[in-house]
Order: C-alpha cells, then sequence, then structure tokens
C-alpha cells in the first residue's frame, strides 16, 4: 500500500521521538554512571587522604615518644598530653585533621603477672581477684571463681581443644596469646566486661600483651592502681592521682607514693612497679566530614636509642 505524504510525516515524526528518546535515555545514563565514578574517585582521593593525614598523626606520636629525657615516664610529659597536638593539626590540613592519642602499656597490668606456663601465678593470684572484685566491675562471685576457673584451665599444660573454659577452642600457643581480645572466647568474659560501657571500665584498658612483668605506677589507670593491693582505696588512689599530675615533680623513685598521706602504709610488691615505660599503643584518627580512618600500633620505644619499633599494626 502507497503511503500518503500526510502519513510520512507522521511515520518520521514518530521515528524522531524514539530516535530523541534513545539519545536522552543513553545521555541519562551516561550522566550517571559518569557522576557515579566521580564521586567513587572523590571517595577514593579523600580516602588515601584520611589515611595519610592518620599516619602523619601516628609519626608525630612516635616523635613525642623519642622525644624523651628522663629517667621515668609520667602523665605530665608532652606524649601523655596529646590535645593540643589534635587541636593544632587543623591548622596542618586543609579540609581535614587528627585525633591522637596514646596510652602507656607499660601501666596496664602484663598478663606474664598473672599466668605462666602452669597457669595463674599463685602469689599474684589476688591481684586479679582484687581486678574483678572491683565494684565498677559488678560482677557477682560465681562470675569471677568462674573466670579464674577458666584463666587457669586455659593456661595449663595439656589443656585440649574442646575445653567448655575456652568455648571449644585452643587459643594459647606455647602459653601465651597471640592478641588480647582472644580473652574473648574465656568463659565468663563477656564483651561488656572486655570492652567496658558507657559507665564501667572494661578489661582492655587495665589489661595488656607487653611489658616486662612490671607496672609503671606513674601512669597506670586509676583501677589498675588499686587492684595492686588491699590498702589502695579509692581516696587514697584519687590523692595519689593528683600527685603524680602535678608538673614539676620526682616520679623517678617507685615509692614516691608512700610520701602521699594516707599512703604511709601501703606497701606495693617491689617486683610489681616501675616507674619507667617502654611500650606504649598509638591511636590516631583522621577526619574529612563524615568520613574518618583510623591506625593504631603498639610500638616500643628502645632504652638508651633513639628508636622505635613497631610490635603491631591495625589500619591499612
Amino acid at each position: 500500500m502507497e503511503l500518503k505524504p500526510g502519513n510520512k510525516r507522521g511515520v518520521a515524526l514518530i521515528l524522531s521521538i524514539l530516535v530523541t528518546s534513545i539519545i536522552v535515555a543513553l545521555t541519562l545514563q551516561f550522566n550517571r554512571s559518569s557522576r557515579v565514578e566521580i564521586y567513587e574517585a572523590a571517595n577514593l582521593a579523600d580516602h588515601v587522604r584520611l589515611l595519610y593525614v592518620a599516619k602523619s598523626g601516628f609519626y608525630k606520636g612516635e616523635a613525642l615518644l623519642l622525644d624523651h629525657h628522663n629517667n621515668y615516664d609520667s602523665l605530665t610529659q608532652d606524649w601523655s598530653d596529646t590535645a593540643n597536638i589534635s587541636k593544632e593539626s587543623e591548622d596542618l590540613f586543609d579540609g581535614s585533621s587528627y585525633q591522637l592519642s596514646i596510652q602507656d602499656e607499660s601501666g596496664k597490668i602484663p598478663l606474664s603477672i598473672l599466668v605462666g606456663p602452669k597457669g595463674i601465678n599463685p602469689e599474684n593470684e589476688n591481684i586479679l581477684i582484687r581486678l574483678l572484685s572491683l565494684p565498677e566491675f559488678g560482677l557477682p562471685d560465681e562470675q569471677i571463681v568462674q573466670i579464674l576457673k577458666s584463666v587457669q584451665d586455659s593456661f595449663s599444660p595439656g589443656q585440649m581443644v574442646g575445653s567448655e573454659s575456652l568455648a571449644g577452642l585452643n587459643l594459647f600457643q606455647n602459653g601465651r596469646l597471640d592478641t588480647l581480645d582472644q580473652i574473648l572466647l574465656i568463659k565468663g568474659v563477656t564483651p561488656e566486661l572486655y570492652y567496658g560501657t558507657d559507665s564501667r571500665p572494661g578489661l582492655i584498658d587495665c589489661l595488656s600483651l607487653y611489658g616486662e612483668g612490671k607496672i609503671n605506677i606513674n601512669t597506670a589507670p586509676k583501677i589498675v592502681l588499686r587492684a595492686l593491693s588491699d590498702d589502695m582505696s579509692p581516696e587514697v588512689v584519687d590523692r595519689l592521682d593528683d600527685y603524680r599530675r602535678t608538673k614539676g615533680l620526682d616520679l623517678s623513685d617507685p615509692t614516691w607514693y608512700q610520701r602521699i598521706p594516707g599512703a604511709e602504709n601501703v606497701h606495693l610488691n617491689a617486683q610489681w612497679i616501675t616507674t619507667q615505660s617502654n611500650v606504649f599503643k598509638i591511636n590516631c584518627t583522621s577526619r574529612i566530614g563524615d568520613m574518618t580512618e583510623t591506625v593504631q600500633g603498639v610500638v616500643k620505644r628502645v632504652a638508651g636509642a633513639n628508636e622505635i619499633n613497631l610490635l603491631s599494626w591495625k589500619g591499612e
């Protein structure tokens, strides 16, 4: 059938509309894909930038630890006061900054004090009992007994896979943990007990895999000080904490605590305490808008040498 001129114009119009629709659809799809790629590239660039900003803060933490001229470590030294350094980072990076914190691992209770190849060290068992019995943790007696038994079983020779204490897992290699959070698999240790909550501390802030068997009383958290002796009441510990935060004092002698009113009769085992530290945890979180990136590492400062050794690392 022969098309009339009017029909030809109608077909041409329909074809034009179809072609235009296809072009518009392809253009919108291309625009959408291009925007997605641009956003992904921008996010990748921000991620890389965040990572390097966080690493810059981490290296600043190492520099603070190396700038050490005393024969003791305390909470009045520059490495412990990182708030101003974090504030200054806002002027160093255009649109980004970092939050730096340094914890003294030597101020925590090293597991080497509490346990050995044959289980809990009997002479040091009271440290763990006092720590778990503190009202801040709010643990019932039966849970404390359960944890003590589980720890004892976990470090005993010949521990078999399938132990109820270890929830069916053999956690230990040659009598030590690979990472501290493995104690979460010990029966009785809950995530709330390990990590803490808004209203109570966590074991993560009290225990450490590192250290050489002594606790720095200049930097130990107050809850750790209370675990060292039955005589360490909250009031005495508060006085000790106020004293050790006073700038200009010589805190090189581990018996300085006996000069504090109320602590004259407190006796701490000399084998447990020190005023020197060598292992620190550095945590640095960078931020651009709502994006963040965190790096964390445990470092060891080599005594007598201008050197820092990296013991563990979390981050890219």
